[in-house]
């Protein structure tokens, strides 16, 4: 448990760190369409991030639904990892290809969404 935890703290630490590139350097060296794709991914990495740790520690408050969350966590991490990572690149490198991967990136997000809604919604009361 402890290395999620670190996970998520690495997570947020590269989303300031991202946000900060952006806003200090990013921002005057393109041009204002792809700034503002490189903040979507800057704001989805740290309202996830939060999201990792909320995951954590709702794992650990509702043992028996452990795995669940456990489960959200990975798929929000990859959904980072593709959403926001490729808007970075897109923005750093100009390689326009990138945002054909944001969208698998999205869809992580949404199947991790959902799949908690899905779980909560369609468990049996005990």
């Amino acid at each position: 448990m402890n290395k999620l935890y670190g996970m998520a703290f690495i997570s947020f630490f590269f989303a300031v760190l991202f946000g900060a590139f952006g806003a200090h350097w990013i921002k005057s060296q393109v041009d204002i369409a792809v700034y503002q794709a490189y903040q979507t991914g800057a704001l989805y990495h740290l309202i996830h991030s939060l999201a990792l740790l909320c995951f954590l520690a709702l794992g650990e408050a509702m043992s028996s639904r452990k795995k669940i969350f456990y489960n959200s966590f990975m798929i929000v991490f990859l959904g980072i990892l593709f959403f926001s990572g490729s808007l970075y690149l897109y923005a750093i490198t100009s390689l326009s290809w990138m945002v054909h991967i944001t969208p698998i990136g999205g869809l992580l997000f949404l199947f991790a969404w959902g799949q908690l809604a899905y779980f909560f919604l369609m468990e049996k009361k005990s």
